[in-house]
């Protein structure tokens, strides 16, 4: 009966040191694992995950991550317009379909210019990088839109069609206005321009402009307005 109780004493006492073995066991393999764990960089919403529980990922396996705080547009703006396109300047998005503004900011200009096949251009075109500012939960990674970027601002200025403006042999801007009947040759400073209307000085508000004047046209021609 003793050796009976020794025995059972001894197992308890081998059993006792199995259990903490293994509760070590179990807590090296938690700290493993723990230390095992990727953490991303950004926080955001997993749009791939080409891995596989219990798989070894394969060579080149990535996850994607889109931050959706800190979208960004890319568009290609035509040569005449990017050489005035400027990193930190302001911009307005507007995705399709959607109502709402969002504020933006470029933040890369393209290196190199190239010229888009898909688009049928021939001009060549630089690929701009804008970062909204104001994202919400209604953007969705590969949005299409448009984009305005503001260049530069000019208040109480006069703006005057493009196609009222001429350059003679010298290079300089001119245009005609009309007093009395007769036309008057002024030379003008032109400012900003957004391909269609374009800033100008050395007239005053109010005064007669001729649009789309003939070639011929001089000054001090006598003309009659039409009805």
């Amino acid at each position: 009966y003793n050796d009976y109780i020794e025995s059972i004493h001894i197992d308890t006492i081998n059993t006792g040191r199995d259990i903490n073995t293994l509760k070590l066991d179990i807590e090296s393999i938690n700290n493993k694992l723990e230390n095992n764990k990727i953490y991303a960089s950004v926080s955001g919403v997993v749009t791939e995950f080409p891995l596989n529980e219990g798989r070894k990922a394969s060579s080149g396996s990535k996850i994607i991550i889109y931050d959706t705080n800190s979208y960004e547009f890319t568009a290609k703006a035509p040569q005449e317009d990017a050489v005035l396109i400027r990193e930190g300047q302001k911009s307005m998005v507007y995705l399709n379909g959607m109502n709402s503004i969002y504020e933006g900011e470029v933040i890369n200009v393209g290196k190199t210019a190239e010229i888009d096949t898909d688009s049928g251009s021939k001009t060549p075109k630089v690929e701009i990088t804008i970062r909204i500012k104001n994202s919400d939960n209604f953007i969705k990674s590969g949005y299409e839109g448009k984009a305005n970027i503001i260049i530069d601002i000019s208040e109480n200025s006069l703006l005057l069609r493009n196609e009222s403006l001429k350059r003679d042999v010298d290079g300089k801007m001119y245009l005609f206005v009309l007093k009395n009947n007769t036309v008057e040759k002024k030379y003008v400073e032109a400012g900003l321009s957004d391909g269609y209307l374009t800033e100008v000085s050395g007239i005053s508000e109010g005064e007669k402009v001729i649009l789309n004047p003939p070639e011929e046209l001089i000054d001090g021609d006598s003309v009659k307005l039409k009805n």
